[in-house]
Protein backbone atom coordinates (compact mmCIF):
# COMPACT_ATOMS: atom_id res chain seq x y z
CA UNK A 1 0.00 0.00 0.00
CA UNK A 2 1.19 3.62 -1.13
CA UNK A 3 -0.11 6.21 1.12
CA UNK A 4 -0.34 9.56 0.35
CA UNK A 5 0.33 12.21 3.64
CA UNK A 6 -1.53 15.47 3.58
CA UNK A 7 -0.14 16.73 7.00
CA UNK A 8 -0.17 20.72 7.08
CA UNK A 9 -1.64 22.60 3.99
CA UNK A 10 -4.80 23.30 2.26
CA UNK A 11 -5.29 21.62 -0.58
CA UNK A 12 -8.22 22.80 -3.07
CA UNK A 13 -9.34 19.86 -5.98
CA UNK A 14 -9.40 19.87 -9.46
CA UNK A 15 -12.58 19.00 -11.60
CA UNK A 16 -11.34 15.23 -11.08
CA UNK A 17 -8.94 14.05 -8.42
CA UNK A 18 -8.14 10.83 -8.08
CA UNK A 19 -6.00 8.53 -5.51
CA UNK A 20 -5.74 5.21 -6.49
CA UNK A 21 -4.21 1.94 -4.81
CA UNK A 22 -3.74 3.22 -1.42
CA UNK A 23 -3.90 5.32 1.42
CA UNK A 24 -5.13 8.62 1.59
CA UNK A 25 -4.53 10.21 4.79
CA UNK A 26 -5.09 13.79 5.79
CA UNK A 27 -3.52 15.01 8.39
CA UNK A 28 -4.63 17.04 11.88
CA UNK A 29 -3.46 20.34 10.31
CA UNK A 30 -4.83 19.95 6.87
CA UNK A 31 -7.94 20.72 5.02
CA UNK A 32 -9.06 19.42 2.07
CA UNK A 33 -11.49 21.41 0.28
CA UNK A 34 -13.38 19.64 -2.61
CA UNK A 35 -15.09 23.31 -3.90
CA UNK A 36 -17.29 23.67 -6.76
CA UNK A 37 -18.55 20.80 -9.41
CA UNK A 38 -15.40 18.41 -8.27
CA UNK A 39 -14.87 14.91 -7.85
CA UNK A 40 -12.52 13.00 -5.36
CA UNK A 41 -12.18 9.42 -6.78
CA UNK A 42 -11.04 6.89 -4.54
CA UNK A 43 -9.96 3.74 -5.99
CA UNK A 44 -9.11 0.89 -3.76
CA UNK A 45 -7.98 3.81 -1.32
CA UNK A 46 -8.97 4.07 1.95
CA UNK A 47 -9.66 7.87 3.60
CA UNK A 48 -8.31 8.44 7.02
CA UNK A 49 -9.28 12.36 7.87
CA UNK A 50 -7.60 13.37 11.43
CA UNK A 51 -7.85 17.00 9.78
CA UNK A 52 -10.76 18.90 8.10
CA UNK A 53 -12.24 18.32 4.79
CA UNK A 54 -14.86 20.83 3.35
CA UNK A 55 -17.47 19.08 1.04
CA UNK A 56 -18.45 21.97 -0.72
CA UNK A 57 -20.59 20.90 -3.19
CA UNK A 58 -18.40 18.05 -4.73
CA UNK A 59 -18.52 14.29 -5.15
CA UNK A 60 -16.72 11.62 -3.78
CA UNK A 61 -16.80 8.72 -5.66
CA UNK A 62 -15.81 5.18 -3.95
CA UNK A 63 -14.52 2.25 -6.70
CA UNK A 64 -12.33 -0.46 -7.25
CA UNK A 65 -12.17 -3.69 -5.65
CA UNK A 66 -10.35 -3.17 -2.31
CA UNK A 67 -11.78 -5.49 0.46
CA UNK A 68 -13.84 -3.17 2.84
CA UNK A 69 -11.18 -2.55 5.38
CA UNK A 70 -8.63 -1.36 2.16
CA UNK A 71 -11.89 0.74 1.03
CA UNK A 72 -13.08 2.72 3.98
CA UNK A 73 -14.02 5.99 5.24
CA UNK A 74 -12.71 6.96 8.54
CA UNK A 75 -12.51 10.34 10.81
CA UNK A 76 -11.27 11.03 13.89
CA UNK A 77 -14.92 12.91 14.14
CA UNK A 78 -18.06 13.07 11.97
CA UNK A 79 -17.56 13.22 8.71
CA UNK A 80 -19.13 15.76 5.95
CA UNK A 81 -20.01 14.96 2.75
CA UNK A 82 -22.56 16.72 -0.28
CA UNK A 83 -22.45 13.67 -2.66
CA UNK A 84 -21.33 10.06 -2.20
CA UNK A 85 -21.34 7.61 -4.98
CA UNK A 86 -20.24 4.20 -4.19
CA UNK A 87 -19.78 2.33 -7.71
CA UNK A 88 -17.59 -0.88 -6.89
CA UNK A 89 -16.90 -3.57 -9.08
CA UNK A 90 -16.71 -5.83 -5.72
CA UNK A 91 -16.69 -5.78 -2.34
CA UNK A 92 -18.18 -3.50 -0.09
CA UNK A 93 -17.32 -0.18 1.44
CA UNK A 94 -16.84 0.31 5.16
CA UNK A 95 -18.26 3.05 7.09
CA UNK A 96 -15.86 3.75 9.59
CA UNK A 97 -17.51 6.96 11.26
CA UNK A 98 -20.47 8.67 11.61
CA UNK A 99 -20.85 10.72 8.23
CA UNK A 100 -23.82 14.04 7.43
CA UNK A 101 -24.93 14.21 3.81
CA UNK A 102 -26.50 17.01 2.42
CA UNK A 103 -26.29 15.54 -1.12
CA UNK A 104 -27.95 12.24 -2.58
CA UNK A 105 -25.87 8.63 -1.32
CA UNK A 106 -26.07 7.04 -4.79
CA UNK A 107 -26.00 3.07 -4.89
CA UNK A 108 -24.26 1.77 -8.00
CA UNK A 109 -22.57 -1.27 -7.40
CA UNK A 110 -21.83 -2.36 -4.20
CA UNK A 111 -23.59 -2.10 -0.54
CA UNK A 112 -22.50 0.69 2.40
CA UNK A 113 -21.76 -1.44 5.25
CA UNK A 114 -22.49 1.32 8.05
CA UNK A 115 -20.30 -0.35 10.96
CA UNK A 116 -22.27 0.35 13.91
CA UNK A 117 -22.25 3.96 12.86
CA UNK A 118 -25.03 6.41 11.72
CA UNK A 119 -25.74 8.17 8.25
CA UNK A 120 -27.76 12.20 9.22
CA UNK A 121 -29.53 13.43 5.72
CA UNK A 122 -31.38 16.11 7.49
CA UNK A 123 -33.73 17.88 5.36
CA UNK A 124 -32.37 17.96 2.39
CA UNK A 125 -30.14 14.11 1.60
CA UNK A 126 -31.85 11.24 0.29
CA UNK A 127 -30.39 7.53 -0.78
CA UNK A 128 -30.66 7.13 -4.96
CA UNK A 129 -30.19 3.84 -6.73
CA UNK A 130 -30.60 1.13 -3.84
CA UNK A 131 -31.44 -2.64 -4.93
CA UNK A 132 -30.62 -6.33 -4.10
CA UNK A 133 -26.78 -5.65 -4.80
CA UNK A 134 -26.30 -2.34 -3.95
CA UNK A 135 -27.76 -1.12 -0.58
CA UNK A 136 -27.60 -0.07 2.77
CA UNK A 137 -26.75 -2.78 5.47
CA UNK A 138 -25.29 -3.38 9.13
CA UNK A 139 -24.27 -6.95 10.23
CA UNK A 140 -24.07 -5.24 14.13
CA UNK A 141 -27.81 -4.67 13.60
CA UNK A 142 -26.94 -1.19 15.80
CA UNK A 143 -26.37 1.41 12.48
CA UNK A 144 -28.71 4.01 11.73
CA UNK A 145 -29.86 6.54 9.07
CA UNK A 146 -31.76 9.38 10.12
CA UNK A 147 -33.82 11.87 7.62
CA UNK A 148 -36.23 14.61 8.22
CA UNK A 149 -39.03 16.30 6.27
CA UNK A 150 -41.95 18.72 6.54
CA UNK A 151 -44.79 16.96 6.13
CA UNK A 152 -48.05 18.75 5.63
CA UNK A 153 -51.09 16.76 4.40
CA UNK A 154 -48.13 14.45 2.75
CA UNK A 155 -49.51 12.35 -0.66
CA UNK A 156 -46.80 9.80 -0.91
CA UNK A 157 -43.82 11.33 0.63
CA UNK A 158 -40.62 9.59 1.50
CA UNK A 159 -38.39 11.21 3.64
CA UNK A 160 -34.50 10.45 2.44
CA UNK A 161 -36.13 8.09 0.75
CA UNK A 162 -35.35 5.64 3.48
CA UNK A 163 -38.33 2.72 2.35
CA UNK A 164 -41.19 4.58 3.76
CA UNK A 165 -44.13 5.93 2.20
CA UNK A 166 -46.28 8.57 4.13
CA UNK A 167 -50.02 9.97 3.19
CA UNK A 168 -52.14 11.76 5.38
CA UNK A 169 -55.01 14.80 5.32
CA UNK A 170 -53.34 15.88 8.85
CA UNK A 171 -50.04 17.77 9.48
CA UNK A 172 -47.44 15.76 11.16
CA UNK A 173 -44.90 18.92 11.38
CA UNK A 174 -41.52 18.32 11.12
CA UNK A 175 -40.96 14.12 11.00
CA UNK A 176 -37.90 12.65 11.85
CA UNK A 177 -37.50 8.83 10.40
CA UNK A 178 -34.62 6.60 11.56
CA UNK A 179 -33.78 2.80 9.45
CA UNK A 180 -32.26 0.66 11.45
CA UNK A 181 -30.87 -2.99 10.20
CA UNK A 182 -31.23 -5.08 12.73
CA UNK A 183 -34.23 -8.08 12.77
CA UNK A 184 -36.16 -7.06 15.64
CA UNK A 185 -37.59 -9.69 18.21
CA UNK A 186 -41.03 -10.51 17.60
CA UNK A 187 -42.21 -12.62 20.84
CA UNK A 188 -40.93 -15.94 19.27
CA UNK A 189 -39.91 -14.70 15.32
CA UNK A 190 -38.39 -12.11 13.70
CA UNK A 191 -38.45 -9.09 11.25
CA UNK A 192 -37.28 -8.66 8.27
CA UNK A 193 -33.71 -6.59 8.29
CA UNK A 194 -35.32 -3.38 8.18
CA UNK A 195 -37.52 -1.13 10.79
CA UNK A 196 -38.16 2.59 10.76
CA UNK A 197 -39.13 5.42 13.45
CA UNK A 198 -41.56 7.46 13.00
CA UNK A 199 -41.46 10.79 14.81
CA UNK A 200 -43.80 13.53 14.31
CA UNK A 201 -43.53 17.20 15.57
CA UNK A 202 -47.23 16.81 16.66
CA UNK A 203 -50.42 14.76 16.10
CA UNK A 204 -51.49 14.28 12.69
CA UNK A 205 -55.14 14.67 13.74
CA UNK A 206 -56.24 12.68 10.74
CA UNK A 207 -55.07 8.69 9.60
CA UNK A 208 -51.95 8.11 8.25
CA UNK A 209 -51.12 5.62 5.17
CA UNK A 210 -47.74 4.22 5.95
CA UNK A 211 -46.17 1.69 3.20
CA UNK A 212 -42.97 -0.05 4.18
CA UNK A 213 -40.76 -0.82 1.35
CA UNK A 214 -37.94 -3.93 1.60
CA UNK A 215 -35.53 -5.60 -0.50
CA UNK A 216 -35.57 -9.70 -0.87
CA UNK A 217 -31.93 -9.50 0.33
CA UNK A 218 -33.55 -8.32 3.64
CA UNK A 219 -36.62 -11.08 3.84
CA UNK A 220 -34.17 -12.87 6.81
CA UNK A 221 -34.89 -16.14 5.95
CA UNK A 222 -38.49 -15.62 6.29
CA UNK A 223 -41.55 -17.11 4.27
CA UNK A 224 -43.05 -14.16 1.77
CA UNK A 225 -46.75 -14.71 2.53
CA UNK A 226 -48.94 -12.96 4.63
CA UNK A 227 -46.91 -9.65 5.77
CA UNK A 228 -47.95 -7.32 8.36
CA UNK A 229 -46.90 -4.26 9.83
CA UNK A 230 -45.62 -4.44 13.25
CA UNK A 231 -45.46 -1.31 15.68
CA UNK A 232 -43.71 -0.59 18.68
CA UNK A 233 -44.36 2.22 21.52
CA UNK A 234 -40.90 1.16 23.44
CA UNK A 235 -38.27 0.98 21.01
CA UNK A 236 -38.57 -2.43 20.06
CA UNK A 237 -39.24 -3.66 24.05
CA UNK A 238 -42.27 -5.39 22.49
CA UNK A 239 -44.53 -5.83 19.10
CA UNK A 240 -48.10 -5.79 18.43
CA UNK A 241 -50.04 -5.44 14.92
CA UNK A 242 -52.46 -2.00 14.75
CA UNK A 243 -54.92 -3.51 11.93
CA UNK A 244 -54.49 -6.14 9.11
CA UNK A 245 -52.13 -4.56 6.19
CA UNK A 246 -52.24 -5.03 2.53
CA UNK A 247 -49.27 -6.70 1.47
CA UNK A 248 -47.89 -6.86 -2.23
CA UNK A 249 -44.61 -9.34 -2.93
CA UNK A 250 -44.61 -8.08 -5.92
CA UNK A 251 -43.61 -4.51 -5.28
CA UNK A 252 -41.82 -5.47 -1.76
CA UNK A 253 -44.60 -3.52 0.27
CA UNK A 254 -46.77 -3.61 3.14
CA UNK A 255 -49.40 -0.79 3.53
CA UNK A 256 -51.37 -0.18 6.62
CA UNK A 257 -53.82 2.89 7.32
CA UNK A 258 -52.98 4.33 11.51
CA UNK A 259 -54.10 6.51 13.68
CA UNK A 260 -50.93 7.60 15.47
CA UNK A 261 -47.70 6.52 12.97
CA UNK A 262 -45.15 7.37 16.14
CA UNK A 263 -43.77 4.02 16.31
CA UNK A 264 -41.11 1.95 14.95
CA UNK A 265 -42.37 0.09 12.43
CA UNK A 266 -41.26 -3.17 10.59
CA UNK A 267 -42.88 -6.29 8.60
CA UNK A 268 -43.14 -10.26 9.41
CA UNK A 269 -45.65 -12.38 8.63
CA UNK A 270 -48.55 -11.78 10.77
CA UNK A 271 -48.11 -13.43 14.01
CA UNK A 272 -50.87 -15.42 15.78
CA UNK A 273 -52.29 -13.43 18.32
CA UNK A 274 -54.43 -14.49 21.64
CA UNK A 275 -57.11 -12.98 19.90
CA UNK A 276 -59.72 -12.25 17.48
CA UNK A 277 -61.17 -8.93 17.43
CA UNK A 278 -65.01 -9.03 15.97
CA UNK A 279 -65.81 -5.50 16.11
CA UNK A 280 -65.82 -2.39 18.90
CA UNK A 281 -69.41 0.03 19.22
CA UNK A 282 -70.46 3.42 20.80
CA UNK A 283 -73.68 4.01 21.65
CA UNK A 284 -75.15 7.53 23.46
CA UNK A 285 -76.83 6.24 26.35
CA UNK A 286 -77.97 7.67 30.22
CA UNK A 287 -80.31 10.56 30.90
CA UNK A 288 -80.05 14.49 30.00
CA UNK A 289 -79.27 15.04 33.88
CA UNK A 290 -76.72 11.99 33.30
CA UNK A 291 -75.62 11.57 29.63
CA UNK A 292 -72.71 9.34 28.71
CA UNK A 293 -71.56 6.89 26.22
CA UNK A 294 -71.32 2.74 26.27
CA UNK A 295 -68.53 1.65 24.35
CA UNK A 296 -68.69 -2.22 23.78
CA UNK A 297 -65.98 -4.72 21.98
CA UNK A 298 -66.48 -8.43 21.07
CA UNK A 299 -63.42 -10.66 20.35
CA UNK A 300 -63.13 -14.31 20.40
CA UNK A 301 -61.18 -17.36 20.80
CA UNK A 302 -58.62 -15.84 23.48
CA UNK A 303 -55.52 -17.54 24.33
CA UNK A 304 -53.42 -15.57 27.69
CA UNK A 305 -55.05 -12.33 27.16
CA UNK A 306 -54.25 -10.06 30.12
CA UNK A 307 -56.33 -6.65 30.12
CA UNK A 308 -57.72 -4.03 27.78
CA UNK A 309 -57.42 -0.52 28.09
CA UNK A 310 -60.17 1.59 26.81
CA UNK A 311 -58.88 5.27 24.72
CA UNK A 312 -60.76 8.11 23.95
CA UNK A 313 -59.89 11.24 21.90
CA UNK A 314 -61.37 14.29 19.89
CA UNK A 315 -62.05 13.98 16.42
CA UNK A 316 -60.23 16.96 15.70
CA UNK A 317 -56.48 17.52 14.58
CA UNK A 318 -53.77 17.40 17.55
CA UNK A 319 -56.13 15.75 19.78
CA UNK A 320 -54.23 12.96 21.80
CA UNK A 321 -55.33 9.65 23.08
CA UNK A 322 -56.40 9.19 26.87
CA UNK A 323 -56.51 6.38 28.66
CA UNK A 324 -59.94 6.05 30.78
CA UNK A 325 -59.54 2.94 32.15
CA UNK A 326 -58.50 -0.70 32.59
CA UNK A 327 -60.60 -3.68 31.87
CA UNK A 328 -59.74 -7.41 32.83
CA UNK A 329 -59.47 -9.65 30.28
CA UNK A 330 -61.23 -13.30 30.79
CA UNK A 331 -57.93 -15.12 30.27
CA UNK A 332 -59.37 -18.05 27.92
CA UNK A 333 -62.16 -18.19 26.48
CA UNK A 334 -63.04 -20.32 23.21
CA UNK A 335 -65.82 -18.81 21.01
CA UNK A 336 -67.10 -14.86 21.21
CA UNK A 337 -67.52 -13.01 24.17
CA UNK A 338 -68.69 -9.20 24.57
CA UNK A 339 -66.77 -6.55 26.86
CA UNK A 340 -68.44 -3.33 28.00
CA UNK A 341 -67.44 -0.03 29.53
CA UNK A 342 -69.79 3.23 30.16
CA UNK A 343 -68.21 6.78 29.82
CA UNK A 344 -70.19 9.54 31.88
CA UNK A 345 -67.54 11.80 30.90
CA UNK A 346 -69.06 13.00 27.88
CA UNK A 347 -72.55 13.93 26.60
CA UNK A 348 -73.81 14.76 23.25
CA UNK A 349 -74.01 18.11 23.90
CA UNK A 350 -70.43 18.78 23.70
CA UNK A 351 -71.49 19.06 20.26
CA UNK A 352 -67.83 17.13 19.74
CA UNK A 353 -67.18 14.05 17.82
CA UNK A 354 -65.13 11.39 19.81
CA UNK A 355 -63.00 8.49 19.18
CA UNK A 356 -62.84 5.19 20.95
CA UNK A 357 -60.17 1.95 20.56
CA UNK A 358 -59.22 -0.45 22.51
CA UNK A 359 -55.53 -1.37 23.67
CA UNK A 360 -55.16 -5.09 24.30
CA UNK A 361 -52.42 -6.63 26.48
CA UNK A 362 -51.60 -10.28 26.80
CA UNK A 363 -49.49 -12.26 29.38
CA UNK A 364 -46.63 -12.32 27.83
CA UNK A 365 -46.46 -8.29 26.72
CA UNK A 366 -47.41 -8.60 23.20
CA UNK A 367 -50.49 -6.15 22.49
CA UNK A 368 -52.73 -5.48 19.82
CA UNK A 369 -55.28 -2.73 18.92
CA UNK A 370 -58.91 -3.06 17.85
CA UNK A 371 -60.71 -0.68 15.12
CA UNK A 372 -61.74 3.05 15.61
CA UNK A 373 -65.29 3.96 16.44
CA UNK A 374 -66.57 7.25 16.07
CA UNK A 375 -69.26 8.93 18.36
CA UNK A 376 -70.81 11.51 16.70
CA UNK A 377 -73.50 13.95 18.34
CA UNK A 378 -76.46 15.53 16.35
CA UNK A 379 -75.12 19.01 15.61
CA UNK A 380 -77.14 22.09 16.07
CA UNK A 381 -77.94 22.15 12.77
CA UNK A 382 -79.66 18.99 13.25
CA UNK A 383 -77.17 16.85 10.84
CA UNK A 384 -75.99 13.75 12.46
CA UNK A 385 -73.37 11.15 10.33
CA UNK A 386 -72.24 8.26 11.48
CA UNK A 387 -69.80 5.14 10.05
CA UNK A 388 -69.63 1.85 10.58
CA UNK A 389 -67.34 -0.39 10.81
CA UNK A 390 -64.35 2.61 10.69
CA UNK A 391 -61.93 1.31 9.36
CA UNK A 392 -64.25 -1.44 7.25
CA UNK A 393 -63.30 -3.73 4.39
CA UNK A 394 -65.62 -4.53 1.38
CA UNK A 395 -68.29 -1.92 2.67
CA UNK A 396 -69.52 0.47 5.42
CA UNK A 397 -73.05 1.08 7.03
CA UNK A 398 -73.65 5.01 6.52
CA UNK A 399 -76.33 6.45 8.86
CA UNK A 400 -77.61 10.21 8.55
CA UNK A 401 -79.96 12.62 9.33
CA UNK A 402 -80.66 16.19 8.21
CA UNK A 403 -83.34 19.02 9.09
CA UNK A 404 -83.77 19.94 5.19
CA UNK A 405 -85.96 18.69 2.30
CA UNK A 406 -83.06 19.04 -0.09
CA UNK A 407 -81.58 16.21 -2.54
CA UNK A 408 -78.79 15.06 -0.98
CA UNK A 409 -76.01 12.14 -2.26
CA UNK A 410 -72.92 10.25 -1.02
CA UNK A 411 -69.05 11.34 -1.95
CA UNK A 412 -66.54 9.42 -1.59
CA UNK A 413 -62.58 11.04 -2.32
CA UNK A 414 -59.46 9.74 -1.77
CA UNK A 415 -56.30 11.38 0.02
CA UNK A 416 -55.49 12.78 -3.63
CA UNK A 417 -59.05 14.27 -3.53
CA UNK A 418 -60.17 12.92 -6.82
CA UNK A 419 -63.77 11.34 -6.39
CA UNK A 420 -64.19 7.78 -6.03
CA UNK A 421 -68.02 6.89 -5.45
CA UNK A 422 -70.96 9.13 -6.07
CA UNK A 423 -74.33 7.97 -5.10
CA UNK A 424 -78.05 9.43 -3.25
CA UNK A 425 -78.33 9.70 0.27
CA UNK A 426 -81.29 8.91 1.87
CA UNK A 427 -81.93 9.38 5.57
CA UNK A 428 -81.53 6.32 7.71
CA UNK A 429 -79.19 3.57 7.27
CA UNK A 430 -77.38 2.67 3.68
CA UNK A 431 -74.67 0.50 2.79
CA UNK A 432 -72.34 1.39 0.47
CA UNK A 433 -70.30 -0.97 -1.72
CA UNK A 434 -66.21 -0.08 -0.90
CA UNK A 435 -65.51 -3.69 -2.94
CA UNK A 436 -63.72 -1.85 -5.86
CA UNK A 437 -61.73 0.72 -3.97
CA UNK A 438 -58.12 0.12 -2.65
CA UNK A 439 -57.58 -0.07 0.91
CA UNK A 440 -56.14 3.36 2.09
CA UNK A 441 -57.79 6.31 3.90
CA UNK A 442 -60.75 8.17 2.20
CA UNK A 443 -62.90 10.74 2.74
CA UNK A 444 -66.94 10.18 3.05
CA UNK A 445 -68.90 13.08 2.77
CA UNK A 446 -72.58 13.97 3.05
CA UNK A 447 -73.59 16.84 0.69
CA UNK A 448 -77.07 18.40 0.89
CA UNK A 449 -78.08 20.97 -1.13
CA UNK A 450 -74.44 23.48 -0.07
CA UNK A 451 -73.60 21.85 3.36
CA UNK A 452 -71.20 19.03 2.94
CA UNK A 453 -70.54 17.00 6.35
CA UNK A 454 -67.26 14.88 6.47
CA UNK A 455 -65.68 12.02 8.15
CA UNK A 456 -62.68 10.31 7.59
CA UNK A 457 -62.58 6.82 6.75
CA UNK A 458 -60.08 3.62 6.91
CA UNK A 459 -60.20 1.15 4.45
CA UNK A 460 -58.39 -2.26 5.32
CA UNK A 461 -58.41 -5.73 4.13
Amino acid sequence: MKPVLISSLCLWLSPIWGAGQGLLQVGSQAHLVVAGPTALVLLDTRLELAGTLDPGQGTVVVTGAASPAQSALVSSGTLYLHDLILQKTAQDLLLATDLNLDGTLSLISGNLDLGGHTVTLGTTGLIAGEGETHRLMDPTGTGTVVAQATLLAPAQATPGNLGMRITSAGNLGLTTLTRRFGAEALGGSSSILRSITIVPAQPPGAPVSLTLSYLDAELNNLPEAGFSLFQSQDNGATWGTPGTALHDPQLNEVTLAVADPSRRWTAAPELSFPLTWLGITARWEGTDRQPGARIEWTTADETGTDYFQVMRRQHEPGALWEVLDKVPAAGTRSGPGTYTYYDGAVSPADQVSYLYRILQTDLDGRFSYSATTELTPVSAGGFSLRLYPNPASDAVQVSASWPQSDVAYWRITDMLGRVQIVQPAFKGSTVLDLSTLRPGVYQVSLVVGHEIHTQTLLLQR
